[in-house]
């Protein structure tokens, strides 16, 4: 892997984590390619276990994931109290 592929992979390992490391449910995702699509811009795909894949586009000033085909959606971050409300809410059983 190159350099800006590392990068790019250890950002959305970062941001998979924060998200889906509280929930058993979706444990064992893995990030199962990078692929520098030029010299600023990473495509990360991440596999995750009883969900949909997720596919990230990776440059220095933004975070990207794609909701549909060819879709995409900036990330950004949000209040911590709208995770908590949402962990109290859903039944992960």
């Amino acid at each position: 892997m190159t350099e800006i592929e590392i990068k790019a992979v250890k950002v959305v390992e970062e941001i998979v984590s924060d998200e889906l490391d509280d929930y058993s449910y979706f444990e064992g995702w893995k990030v199962i390619e990078a692929e520098e699509r030029d010299d600023e811009t990473v495509s990360v795909y991440v596999e995750v276990p009883n969900g949909n894949d997720l596919h990230f586009m990776v440059d220095r000033d933004a975070v990207e994931i794609e909701i549909g085909e060819d879709c995409w959606y900036s990330i950004v971050t949000y209040d911590w109290r709208v995770k908590y409300f949402w962990m109290a809410l859903l039944s992960w059983d």
